[in-house]
């Protein structure tokens, strides 16, 4: 993992506008619409899943595998840090990872979460990180498995004690 500033930690400012574009009136919200969705973030980016130990299980063959628990709303929707908004910030995916030893990362495609199942993607920037989106939708057993088996995992999960 790589080191950001002094301590580990970095903050990143994000002018939304400016690397997005974005205005109030972009993001589709209405119930005859899907879920809520920002055009501005490109299908071709990533999103990025931080994701706990307890999440990542063993596959029955001797490997282990990303649960689609990892895939479940909490509370409204699934927390990822949004590929494009870390670019901007001129920072890299593993700064999801600071300050949450033993977490590991996932990757997915924007464009296979709003096509294949049909879920919306939205920044939901925190203090701290700026780059927080939401992935929106009905999360069924069924899409959360596909999220999981499509998920590439870029940093394992360390063993939960």
């Amino acid at each position: 993992m790589r080191q950001c500033g002094k301590g580990g930690s970095t903050t990143h400012r994000i002018n939304y506008a400016t690397y997005l574009r974005v205005s109030a009136n972009s993001i589709s919200n209405a119930p005859e619409a899907g879920p809520p969705d920002d055009p501005a973030i490109p299908s071709s980016s990533s999103v990025y899943r931080r994701f706990s130990a307890q999440w990542w299980v063993n596959d029955g063959d001797g490997g282990k595998r990303l649960s689609s628990q990892a895939f479940q709303d909490h509370p409204k929707y699934v927390s990822v840090g949004l590929g494009v908004l870390i670019e901007a910030a001129g920072a890299d995916p593993y700064v999801l990872l600071e300050g949450h030893d033993g977490y590991g990362l996932a990757q997915l495609s924007v464009g296979y979460l709003r096509q294949e199942l049909h879920f919306g993607v939205v920044p939901e920037p925190t203090q701290g990180e700026p780059f927080h989106g939401g992935i929106h939708g009905k999360k069924t057993g069924s899409k959360r498995s596909k999220c999981a088996k499509h998920a590439t995992v870029i940093v394992a999960a360390g063993d939960a004690d």
